[in-house]
């Protein structure tokens, strides 16, 4: 870095060098070292004391709370005044001074040159955004790829964990490219450079742990995304924002990684219901994503603005009808968590009114002109959630344990209908499938291996090996499948129900 001089051009900086700072002695702040570096053969550092790694406080020209001009000596970055005293804020806008982190050889090497970026992002965009479109496309390239290529750390980031979840796995997805993606993100989200990129990063950083069974690290990931939420304002009602959002396109990229964050979390859930969830449940008056077509090329419809509890109509975007199905799912996860703090009438109750208000989305779902299979198979995840033996103190009473198997067996029975006929599809658009239908596998799997112990005469042997095939395919695209494959394995090793 350059270091500062005076404002009337002499050959002298502005303060004293790191080095007489630490040692107390004065110094003559020649360029470029000063004679008491020079006569000690000390290193000579003036840059570490410049304000391009804080946020100063003293670059506000006026203190509209006092009156009074800032001390030059007093630096705080936005972060902390945010958690301290956010209501500073409101009385004008800071002159922020970017922070800086080293981007390493590796990672810049990973990410490659702009011709490997291009390819990478054209990849994601064709891949990953049609189920999970919360990265504007139009901000990623009228903004991101006209930035210099690894200047701006967070750009930089994205980039890298764009080609990490764009990726075929290897066999351990814990690989290279995982943990370098992991440690810069820790290294950049430490250093307090706090932007909707960094979270994004994050967010994808998560989606591939849950894709690839990378556990705790997914929870502990989501959790974290969370919380960097609610730092930036992208949350529910969240009302102090570290930046200003100028157009109606990055107000919508704010909300839809809301919902990403609140898709995520839901499901992480699923296969062991009780832990607290991350992000606060939505309400039926928050808005969903408008249009995604739209959205892609800049456009925010008004006509396509619905809230979650608008009923289902053909004109509501796959994320948004995503969004109202994990909604349900949160739902039975709540129900789930506080089941043994109301009676037992109250829980049946809640019980069979969740089961019928999910069963109406997924027939009201089957109906529209284009079927969205993503909402389906995330609202069959909650029902097998809620009728999950095991999940209720009661869970021994017979009339529960009569439904909770009847409710099974319909879902069960509904997904394996159109499974044979849905193969050759997976298998030729295996890196375009999303992991929401891994757990709907496996749990219908095991109702048949137990419908098989229930009635040794019943032949649910294609069955099996459709569901199989199923976990098998979508392996060579998200590891999860694998590792229920090997749980599956041992289940019918120890003969489990």
């Amino acid at each position: 870095m350059q270091s500062p001089i005076t404002p009337e051009g002499a050959n002298l900086a502005e303060h004293a060098c790191a080095s007489c700072k630490a040692r107390k002695r004065k110094c003559d702040k020649k360029l470029p070292k000063c004679s008491s570096c020079l006569k000690k053969a000390l290193r000579c550092d003036y840059s570490k004391l410049t304000p391009d790694t804080t946020h100063v406080l003293s670059s506000w020209p006026y203190n509209a709370v006092t009156g009074n001009d800032w001390p030059a000596e007093q630096h705080i970055d936005v972060p902390t005044l945010t958690f301290l005293d956010s209501r500073v804020l409101e009385h004008g806008q800071l002159d922020i001074p970017r922070r800086t982190v080293p981007i390493p050889t590796q990672i810049a090497e990973l990410v490659g040159d702009i011709a490997a970026v291009c390819t990478t992002a054209a990849e994601f965009f064709q891949t990953i955004h049609p189920w999970m479109p919360f990265i504007s496309k139009k901000r990623f390239y009228g903004q991101h790829l006209k930035q210099v290529l690894h200047s701006h750390e967070d750009i930089t980031l994205l980039f890298l964990c764009m080609k990490l979840i764009t990726q075929i796995p290897p066999s351990d997805p814990r690989c290279t490219l995982y943990s370098c993606a992991k440690h810069f993100y820790l290294e950049v989200e430490g250093s307090g450079i706090s932007t909707i990129q960094v979270l994004q990063a994050g967010i994808l950083i998560s989606l591939y742990e849950i894709g690839n069974a990378i556990y705790p690290a997914a929870f502990l990931s989501l959790g974290t995304c969370a919380r960097f939420a609610s730092v930036l304002g992208i949350n529910r009602g969240g009302l102090v924002q570290t930046s200003k959002v100028t157009t109606l396109v990055e107000l919508e990229e704010r909300r839809r990684v809301w919902w990403a964050i609140v898709i995520l979390d839901r499901y992480v859930n699923v296969g062991c219901p009780g832990r607290p969830l991350a992000a606060e449940d939505p309400k039926l008056h928050d808005l969903l994503p408008t249009n995604d077509v739209a959205w892609d090329q800049g456009v925010i419809l008004s006509e396509d603005s619905f809230t979650l509890g608008s009923p289902l109509n053909d004109h509501m975007s796959k994320f948004a009808l995503l969004c109202q199905a994990s909604r349900l799912l949160g739902l039975v996860l709540s129900h789930i968590t506080c089941d043994k703090m109301i009676n037992q009438e109250q829980r049946e109750a809640n019980e069979i009114q969740l089961s019928r208000t999910i069963f109406a989305m997924i027939n009201a779902s089957s109906e529209l002109e284009s079927p969205d299979y993503d909402q389906i198979a995330f609202c069959y995840c909650a029902l097998m959630a809620l009728h999950e033996p095991g999940t209720s103190p009661h869970e021994k009473d017979e009339i529960r344990r009569q439904r909770a198997t009847a409710a099974m067996d319909e879902i069960s029975e509904r997904m394996i209908s159109s499974l044979e006929k849905k193969i050759p599809y997976l298998v030729a658009n295996r890196d375009k499938i999303p992991p929401w239908g891994l757990h709907l596998a496996y749990r219908s799997y095991v109702i048949y291996m137990q419908k098989r112990q229930r009635d040794s005469e019943m032949d649910v042997s294609e069955t099996l090996r459709l569901l199989k095939k199923l976990l098998s395919i979508i392996d060579g695209r998200w590891k999860a499948a694998g590792a229920y494959l090997k749980i599956i394995e041992a289940r019918e090793a120890m003969s489990l129900d």
